[in-house]
């Protein structure tokens, strides 16, 4: 039944495709309607109808008192929980995780250092901070410039440890009492036009280009 329409695909090849094109999408409509299905309802977004559907945040919901602030709690949650490794000089992804909407973004970083090569350069925001983590990414041998926040304390002066002028350390409490060591960090300071922001980092080793060279990476991270 093709016969005069084959004899067109070998001499033209673009009008061959094309024929082929349009007797997909035709079949494909032809058997959508011999099998019509209905789609799930569709709602706008809007927040009127987020109240009505949203679990916890209806007005004539029955949840009262603390079931009603747990069920609240729960749908400000993101339902999908996405850590991405991003590779800065070709502007491409590296390596991502999916977790559900309570996964910990530190976990999921600690399950992600496998797929970084050896003296990599991990650039981070605060929420990957804190002492259960860096020295398993030194242990791989991957470096970081990291921003601290109010809740990592950092001593300058630590006993008989030698301190530089930029020199840092990393001890809490439940570390020490363990008798685990301090962790050696440099600290850099990053001038903005409102406040200064803190960055740390494992490269010990201080050259005159080394604070402005973890500036930009830092920068370009968020630029990314």
């Amino acid at each position: 039944m093709f016969t005069r329409k084959q004899s067109k695909l070998h001499s033209n090849p673009v009008r061959g495709f094309e024929f082929l094109r349009c007797h997909f999408v035709f079949s494909t409509q032809a058997a959508f309607r011999s099998k019509p299905f209905t789609s799930p309802p569709t709602y706008d977004r809007t927040k009127a109808n987020q109240q009505r559907l949203t679990k916890g945040l209806n007005p004539n919901c029955r949840l009262r008192g603390r079931h009603r602030k747990r069920a609240r709690k729960q749908s400000e949650i993101p339902s999908l929980w996405v850590t991405l490794l991003w590779h800065l000089e070709s502007g491409l992804p590296w390596e991502w995780k999916l977790g559900t909407a309570n996964a910990s973004e530190r976990e999921h970083l600690l399950s992600l250092q496998d797929s970084l090569p050896e003296n990599s350069l991990l650039v981070a925001d605060a929420g990957y901070g804190g002492y259960e983590y860096w020295p398993t990414l030194l242990e791989n041998e991957i470096h970081f410039v990291i921003r601290v926040g109010s809740g990592i304390h950092l001593l300058r002066d630590l006993g008989h440890w030698q301190s530089d002028q930029d020199r840092v350390w990393l001890w809490p409490e439940n570390a020490a009492k363990k008798t685990l060591p301090p962790l050696k960090l440099r600290l850099v300071e990053v001038p903005t036009c409102k406040e200064s922001v803190w960055l740390v980092t494992s490269v010990l080793r201080a050259y005159p280009e080394s604070s402005s060279c973890c500036k930009s990476v830092f920068e370009r991270s968020l630029v990314g």
